[in-house]
């Protein structure tokens, strides 16, 4: 008998020893959309509005819906926006301005962080969930302040010509502040 459980024994940590293939495992596919989040934010960052939007597949829209108690009201979703009427805003000089001018700022020390959480690809269509954390040091104050937070988002995309494209999002799914 205690042969049969030592070989049994022996079999289970095999098993879990072993490598094995994963849904989750990365794709050129996943690592092509996980590149499009960090130059995204790199491009808000920085305000290079082009850049933005040559992600952006030309009928992009984002969604909005509101929460309560932290749950997503579904029945209240709207429609945000999409790339023709951010365009505008995005391509203003004053909207990379800002940007540059509060990428600059070291006195309020300004850091975020961003990844895709969760990523399903299916043929040339994606969903994926966004998590983007940031925080902010006032180190001028006369006692130093750290202020963080951060949302999710679900993204949509689309691979056209073995090229990703965001095609819509629903912004700020979860949002939280410490």
């Amino acid at each position: 008998m205690s042969k049969r459980l030592s070989a049994f024994f022996v079999s289970c940590i095999g098993l879990c020893l072993v490598p094995q293939m994963s849904h989750g495992q990365e794709t050129d596919d996943t690592r092509a959309i996980r590149a499009m989040l960090t130059t995204d934010q790199e491009a808000w960052h920085v305000g290079d509005g082009k850049q933005i939007l040559s992600q952006m597949d030309e009928h992009f829209v984002s969604f909005r819906a509101p929460t309560i108690n932290g749950e997503l009201d579904l029945n209240e979703i709207k429609i945000g926006g999409s790339v023709a009427e951010g365009r505008k805003t995005l391509l203003d000089p004053e909207f990379t301005r800002s940007r540059k001018e509060s990428a600059a700022d070291t006195l309020l020390d300004r850091q975020s962080t961003h990844e895709f959480s969760r990523i399903d690809v299916k043929g040339d269509y994606a969903v994926a969930v966004s998590r983007i954390r940031w925080s902010r040091n006032d180190t001028t104050a006369a006692e130093p302040t750290r202020e963080s937070g951060g949302w999710e988002s679900v993204w949509f995309l689309r691979k056209d010509d073995g090229t990703w494209k965001f095609t819509g999002a629903l912004g700020f799914t979860k949002t939280w502040e410490d």
